[in-house]
């Protein structure tokens, strides 16, 4: 027994030592394994940092296979693999990150990226919130997890994140204008007013906002509605520009342009305020001049006071002159835009108001004057050489006038209409000119462009007729003019004159007849009238048609001598 005992505590006494030494050896085992994988991570950490990223995945990989829960090497995977775009890959290292640590924020806004790069929004916002429920003072990436829920037009999710936002933070103009942005996306315009008007009691020492509301009313058509809030804000801010401006605006949109008035007088009167704005808001006010004397008056007053304001801005005076002439005060409009002009003479459109204002004065010598001051600075506008060699023509300098009008057919090229209006004038001027080859080379020029050109089918069927030639192709070109317009008198006359020239008297008789029957007739289609009685022998009844002509003057220097002689005379 006593060996027994003694052998027994011998194994005993080995096992213990045994045991003691296990665990000797298993504690140095972990923490050589610790420090291993410390080195481990200390090496990828290093290639990591000095880029180069295939090193570090082979160290990051020995980490995991040396502790396959190591959060860190995970993580660090994931990032290599974004930053070589490799979402896909990067994925499930970044998800096993956040399984072995759940504490550590970055590793879900790793994951939350990853997903986002890869269009996974419901996952992203997903992890996000996961996020913010396992870690305390994570609610400064609410912003993103409501960016994330619009993307997945997840609408009403992104509306209550907003509000989380607005409970975590306050209010501010940001989130705010974004609720109502959603709430007009979802047809809830009245909830989006309701917030405006919130933010403005929240910020009451900021205008902006107010005008924020203004244009979101005025967006959803609800003009009236928005002035008082502006009103509003003229109250707590006098001095604001922006408020007259866009009051001045409504109140003309509402009808109610006389209310308008004193804002648009204050607004353009302010040199802070923007003159293109100035400009935009008088444009809208003259529109309405032409049925409403009085704001004519008024109008004038206020322009008037915009170029006191601004005297070295030729667009006031350009603006000032549109006024007057929507007023029907032309002269004074042309005074206008030619101040604009002395000071900013590339404004082509001012230009066309001049000479246009010019034309309808039938002042052919400013025309011409103001039509070669413009093609100095203008001399590819084919327009300018129209108006130059038209009023020249009228003041019969036909040479120049052809000159002209050359030059405005070949710029009108692109311009098949204006081109044609080019053809039948220089027709025109080479007839006065007596270059009648190519004034029939240019009337038939026309014509090809524009075969029922009546100011060609007229003139030149007429011109023919008065040489005497070619009357077969006056014929054919009068006629298309009667039948194009059959009730026309100078046209009438025209036809009937080439038919009186073919000797086809009775049938020209019918057309002057028709002619004069039109009412008042001129002198001229009365003594052709006249003429044409004469040769039907019906002497008595074409005395009586000259009588009438030499009464309604424009006739022959030869009307005088056929009365007097009861006899035809005729121009050789």
């Amino acid at each position: 027994m006593r060996i027994s005992l003694t052998l027994l505590c011998i194994v005993s006494l080995s096992l213990v030592t045994t045991t003691y030494a296990q665990r000797q050896r298993s504690g140095t085992n972990r923490d050589s394994d610790r420090r291993n994988v410390e080195f481990l991570l200390a090496e990828a950490e290093k290639y990591y940092l000095i880029e180069d990223y295939s090193k570090a995945l082979d160290a990051f990989f020995k980490v995991i296979e040396e502790d396959d829960k190591n959060p860190v090497a995970h993580f660090k995977v994931a990032q290599i693999y974004i930053l070589e775009e490799r979402y896909k890959s990067a994925l499930s290292y970044a998800q096993s990150a956040v399984d072995f640590d759940p504490d550590n924020k970055y590793y879900y806004l790793q994951l939350a990226d990853i997903h986002a790069r890869l269009t996974n929004y419901a996952d992203a916002a997903r992890t996000y919130e996961e996020l913010m429920k396992r870690i305390p003072g994570t609610d400064e990436y609410l912003y993103e997890l409501a960016a994330l829920y619009l993307f997945e037009r997840e609408i009403d999710k992104g509306l209550k994140t907003y509000r989380r936002i607005e409970e975590a933070f306050g209010k501010s103009s940001e989130i705010s204008y974004q609720i109502q942005k959603i709430l007009i996306a979802q047809g809830d315009v009245e909830k989006a007013i309701e917030e405006a008007e919130s933010l403005i009691e929240a910020y009451q020492d900021e205008p902006e906002h107010v005008f924020a509301l203004v244009d979101l009313l005025l967006n959803q058509g609800q003009n009236g509605r928005a002035i008082p809030y502006l009103e509003g804000a003229l109250r707590d801010f006098p001095e604001n520009n922006r408020a007259h401006l866009v009051l001045a605006d409504l109140y003309r949109r509402e009808g109610k342009a006389d209310s308008g008035i004193e804002h648009l007088t204050l607004a353009v009167t302010d040199e802070e305020v923007n003159l293109d704005d100035k400009l935009r808001l008088l444009t809208g006010y003259i529109l309405l001049v032409p049925d409403n004397e009085e704001l004519a008056a008024s109008l004038k007053t206020v322009t008037a006071s915009l170029v006191d304001t601004h005297p070295a801005a030729p667009q006031a005076y350009g603006i000032y002159g549109d006024l007057l002439f929507q007023a029907g005060d032309k002269s004074g409009a042309r005074a206008q835009y030619i101040k604009g002009v002395e000071l900013d003479p590339s404004n082509f459109e001012v230009w066309q108001n001049i000479v246009a204002i010019d034309w309808e004065e039938q002042n052919y010598e400013q025309v011409v004057t103001h039509t070669e001051e413009a093609l100095e600075l203008f001399p590819n506008q084919a327009l300018l050489y129209y108006y130059n060699g038209h009023a020249l023509y009228l003041q019969k300098d036909y040479e120049e006038s052809t000159f002209a009008l050359e030059q405005g057919k070949r710029l009108a090229f692109r311009n098949p209409d204006l081109q044609g209006v080019f053809h039948g004038l220089l027709g025109d001027a080479y007839n006065a000119l007596k270059q009648y080859p190519k004034s029939d080379r240019a009337y038939e020029d026309a014509l090809r462009l524009d075969p029922d050109n009546l100011f060609v089918l007229n003139n030149y069927s007429y011109f023919l007729s008065l040489r005497g030639e070619n009357l077969n192709r006056a014929r054919d070109l009068s006629t298309r003019l009667v039948e194009l317009e059959p009730d026309n008198s100078t046209y009438l006359d025209t036809h009937a004159w080439v038919l009186y020239q073919l000797g086809e008297y009775q049938s020209a008789a019918n057309y002057l007849k028709r002619a004069v029957n039109q009412g008042s007739p001129s002198g001229t289609i009365l003594e052709h009238y006249g003429d044409v009685l004469y040769r039907l022998n019906r002497v008595d009844e074409a005395l009586k048609q000259w009588e009438r002509a030499l009464e309604e003057g424009g006739h022959s220097e030869l009307l005088n001598q056929k009365i007097s002689d009861r006899q035809l005379y005729e121009n050789q």
